[in-house]
């Protein structure tokens, strides 16, 4: 990571490790939104509260999941270009536009769902085990330390924790979702021999390049993303809801 580090930066700066923020930031906004919406929305509907623990835990998972294929599904296309401009050098490929224009021209609508089979497939493992724990934590916490439960530090440490738990158990499907991405990028670079779906896409990483260095290419990386990213995506979650519900309150 370190060696691939100082590759990007001498070939293309420091601007290389921003290439393709742009669409994801566009992203994120509607993607988080509606996770988190339609997770709320779920567990208002059912009442979860009342439920068993076992049933909440179940419940945590499956609205967990929902919420993330319902996300996955509507941004997707942006999570597809990020993916493309970040492996663009040319800098015809680089502007947010010109992507999306020179995708279509060459693959159509159907290039913008590259991969989408593999993502949402791992988005079930992901957003389903992270809110899985996050809500087993606080509940837990809820019992124990009842005067805890507030605190905000507690939402970053407890997200965070299954926002690692989360990445490892979804990785192998974010890197088969990346390479199916990028392979008409590299098949019009002569850098592929032909297109592969989701198992041939599988079937070849492991063949070539083995189980564990295969699919979980780059895991060490996201130790440190996936857990500051999920972490805050709660914290800030739970302080906006508070602030509203304080809102509503007066």
């Amino acid at each position: 990571a370190f060696e691939e580090g100082l590759d990007i930066l001498s070939k293309q700066g420091v601007r290389g490790f921003w290439y393709g923020n742009v669409p994801n930031i566009v992203r994120i906004f509607p993607y988080a939104s509606i996770q988190f919406g339609v997770f709320d929305l779920v567990r208002e509907h059912v009442h979860a509260e009342q439920h068993s623990k076992l049933e909440r835990r179940v419940f945590h998972f499956m609205s967990g999941s929902l919420a993330g294929m319902t996300a996955t599904g509507v941004t997707y296309p942006l999570e597809f270009l990020r993916t493309r401009i970040a492996l663009s050098k040319d800098s015809k490929h680089l502007n947010l536009w010109a992507s999306i224009y020179n995708i279509y021209k060459v693959e159509g609508l159907r290039g913008f769902y590259a991969g989408f089979s593999s993502s949402l497939l791992g988005i079930i493992p992901y957003t389903g085990t992270g809110f899985f724990i996050f809500h087993s934590l606080k509940d837990e916490l809820r019992v124990i330390y009842p005067h805890l439960n507030k605190s905000k530090a507690f939402d970053f440490i407890f997200g965070s924790f299954s926002g690692l738990v989360a990445q490892i158990a979804s990785y192998p499907f974010d890197v088969i979702r990346k390479r199916m991405q990028a392979q008409k990028f590299y098949l019009n670079k002569g850098e592929l021999d032909k297109s592969r779906g989701l198992i041939q896409m599988t079937i070849y990483i492991v063949q070539s390049e083995g189980f564990f260095r295969g699919l979980f290419k780059g895991l060490t990386m996201n130790f440190f993303k996936g857990p500051i990213a999920v972490g805050t995506s709660f914290t800030v979650k739970n302080i906006v809801n508070s602030l509203l519900e304080r809102k509503e309150a007066h």
